[in-house]
């Protein structure tokens, strides 16, 4: 019984392990994205004034990165600007948060 449980908790750790190193393509992670009360689902985004990108560091270049802020805060007619990285936000399979403020200027 308890060899069982060892054996099954072994494999699920594994394959966590495996899940978080593979990692996901990196994206831009709009908070209140899906949920149908939100501003952001019922008028969509009229302005930015930050950009959060998830992604895998095993499996994103951060030229890719930025090229995700870039494009999200040309959209509104600002620049992107790097600001911090965070580990807090984003979902397993893309743990790390670059997170850019988007100023105003070309």
């Amino acid at each position: 019984m308890i060899a069982g449980l060892y054996k099954n908790g072994l494999l699920l750790g594994i394959g966590l392990l495996v899940l978080a190193g593979c990692g996901g393509a990196p994206y831009v992670y709009i908070e209140g994205e899906f949920n149908r009360q939100s501003d952001y689902y019922l008028n969509g985004a009229e302005n930015e004034d930050a950009v959060t990108v998830c992604y895998s560091k095993r499996r994103t270049t951060p030229t890719e990165v930025s090229r995700l802020a870039v494009a999200q805060c040309k959209r509104f007619g600002k620049r992107a600007v790097f600001s911090k990285t965070s580990y807090s936000q984003c979902p397993l399979t893309t743990p790390a948060a670059a997170i850019y403020d988007c100023r105003a200027g070309s």
